[in-house]
């Protein structure tokens, strides 16, 4: 027997108490579909979601010279730009 099932006989019964009960019922079943609803769509999103692959000590090295010896920064490190070419490179693999 479902929460809506136990719902419905409850109200048959028609006391006050089952039928508070009966609605909480009903109010817990229908917040648990919503729930779970949502569960499934950030399932279905994870799923959509790239996988990064694993940068090789070099790759990450490589990166890290670009961001120094960037014309635009004028040779300084920074790491806000280090850190988005190496997100941006592991996305493009």
């Amino acid at each position: 027997m479902n929460a809506y099932e136990m719902s419905d006989e409850l109200l048959r019964d028609n006391t006050q108490l089952t039928v508070k009960a009966a609605y909480m019922l009903r109010k817990q079943a229908d917040r648990i579909a919503e729930l779970s609803k949502n569960v499934d769509e950030l399932e279905e999103e994870l799923l959509k979601t790239p996988q990064i692959k694993e940068l090789s000590d070099e790759e990450i090295y490589q990166e890290m010279i670009k961001c120094i010896d960037s014309p635009d920064d004028g040779h300084e490190f920074r790491y806000k730009d280090f850190a988005r070419a190496i997100l941006k490179k592991a996305s493009d693999k």
